[in-house]
């Protein structure tokens, strides 16, 4: 048949109204598709074991909440070896 120019308002008027809750649904399904991916990264990444492990000789690290986030005597070490001072004090003002 025939088509008029009614007709074709109609169509282009349909798949309009077809289009946006087609295109939220794939949107949708796209974000869904990623999290499972990011999901199954994160399952594998916790799987691994780490390349570095703790000393086994280390001390336990003892948190002193006191609130004003001061040190006395700090020395920064590596290897053993004092790498960036030694008796250095701050306070956190």
């Amino acid at each position: 048949g025939t088509a008029t120019v009614g007709d074709l308002v109609l169509v282009n008027g349909l798949l309009f109204q077809l289009s946006i809750p087609l295109n939220f649904i794939g949107s949708v399904y796209r974000e869904v598709k990623q999290a499972f991916i990011d999901m199954e990264q994160l399952f594998i990444l916790k799987d691994r074991q780490p390349k570095l492990l703790d000393n086994t000789n280390a001390m336990e690290y003892v948190y002193n909440d006191d609130g004003n986030g001061n040190g006395d005597n700090n020395a920064f070490v590596h290897d053993g070896q004092v790498a960036g001072g030694t008796n250095i004090t701050f306070e956190n003002l």
